[in-house]
């Protein structure tokens, strides 16, 4: 018996299981593994994908479900029919280094917990399939330690067993552009192309986002970009609402560090959110930072561009140290203080931006740091533009227009502070007719 054909008895069996003897009564491969990568999918939004190792094809099936073409490759489930009957899946016994799949026939590859069942010496050859087969990445979950679980006839199920910086630098010799968020590794060959604009929100404030979507949406009918909502507790109506205003839109949990909700409270801390956009410049050429207190007034679907030449750009604002607390000013030693400040509400970054990779992981460090002397999350974008020695490209005052010194040439007012348009509805129609849109569409769901 062939090495392979030992690897697939061992797992017939465990699917087969005449005499019960696998502790789960849902039997082997049942659960959904794929679930972890559910932000994942909404982010890149896939129309087609093969998982290798489906198991019992829970995730194919709800992937079919929305609208995504699917394959699903097991050499041992699929041979022993465990799989769940979809006529929209199209379901391949094979193993991982032949998939039955033609060059390039699909977007992405997905593998959940599989790879480290494959023997180290075969890795090569499936993540070259992985790439045959797709045209855009793949997205994978691994494990990094030796299953609790083994056969029937007592032999370890992971073949492979090596640390995660083993895997990446396996990984990124076929998909260079990788980001990793709670195991799930996302894999590409090139960066996404259409830009990503990123929300920061309480759980309170979906209907603001929802009403800005709305004015985004009206302002820019032909601008194809992704969405992704930050939060501390969104509820599920509202992210079916923001959804169904806008199709590709993606959802994240986010815990601001444990300083920053101490001192500025569970909502306000929300703020410092949007230091978690550079890390998706691993995967997005541009990024664009709205904060929820704008009105869409005109098309700014140009305004891309400002980040192509130094990877930064941001309106001009104060002068920086107006954003620190006086009497704690003296703690941030060596910064000057009497240089040009810039306002945060809109923040358009690209990947030429040198640092990305580490950017936002400084930030989080600089607000446990300097928690009590900073007055925002402002002050934190500032010593990081100074620490890094960063050349802000000056954005156009009308892509972030200041409420007080309307421009008739606006694309985005933007409020900034304790005074925002839900609060002076009657004195900003424009927004509250957006919000009516947004109630509209909120009773609809």
């Amino acid at each position: 018996m062939s090495s392979l054909e030992n690897e697939r008895r061992k797992y017939v069996e465990l699917y087969e299981d005449p005499d019960g003897r696998y502790p789960d009564p849902a039997g082997y491969g049942a659960r959904n593994w794929g679930k972890a990568a559910e932000f994942e999918m909404d982010l890149l939004q896939p129309s087609s994908l093969v998982d290798v190792g489906c198991g019992q094809g829970h995730f194919c099936v709800e992937m079919a479900k929305r609208g995504v073409a699917v394959h699903g490759v097991d050499f041992a489930s699929v041979r022993t029919s465990s799989v769940l009957d979809c006529r929209h899946v199209l379901w391949h016994d094979a193993d991982a280094c032949n998939l039955p799949i033609d060059d390039e026939a699909v977007e992405y590859v997905t593998s959940f917990d599989v790879l480290e069942h494959c023997r180290e010496k075969d890795i090569p050859c499936v993540l070259g399939e992985f790439d045959r087969v797709s045209t855009k990445g793949a997205v994978l979950k691994i494990a990094f330690r030796q299953a609790r679980e083994r056969s029937f006839q007592g032999e370890y199920l992971h073949m492979t067993v090596r640390k995660r910086r083993w895997w990446l630098r396996k990984i990124r010799q076929r998909f260079p552009h990788i980001m990793v968020r709670k195991g799930v590794i996302t894999a590409l060959k090139k960066k996404v192309d259409v830009p990503l604009v990123v929300f920061g929100i309480s759980a309170n404030l979906g209907f603001a986002v929802g009403t800005a979507l709305i004015g985004i949406k009206q302002r820019n009918p032909d601008w194809n970009f992704r969405c992704l909502v930050l939060h501390n507790g969104l509820n599920e109506r509202d992210r079916k609402a923001m959804t169904k205003v806008h199709p590709a839109s993606a959802f994240l949990h986010y815990t601001p560090p444990a300083k920053a909700r101490l001192l500025f409270g569970e909502n306000s801390a929300m703020r410092f959110s949007r230091f978690e956009m550079y890390r998706f410049l691993s995967l997005f050429r541009h990024v664009v930072w709205l904060d929820a207190d704008i009105i869409p007034v005109g098309a700014f679907d140009d305004v891309l561009s400002f980040s192509d030449e130094t990877g930064i750009a941001m309106r001009r604002g104060w002068v920086l140290w107006k954003n620190f607390r006086a009497k704690q000013r003296a703690s941030l030693g060596t910064y000057d203080l009497n240089t040009q400040g810039y306002n945060d509400g809109v923040v358009v970054v690209s990947d030429r931006l040198p640092c990305h990779s580490v950017v936002s992981d400084w930030c989080l460090k600089a607000v446990e740091r300097w928690c009590g002397v900073v007055t925002g999350a402002q002050a934190i974008h500032m010593l990081m533009i100074q620490h890094f020695g960063l050349e802000v490209n000056a954005l156009p005052p009308k892509y972030n227009c200041k409420r007080k010194r309307f421009d008739p040439a606006a694309r985005i007012v933007h409020f900034s502070g304790i005074r925002n348009p839900w609060s002076r509805r009657k004195r900003y129609p424009l927004w509250g007719a957006l919000h009516d849109e947004w109630q509209e569409v909120l009773r609809s769901v």
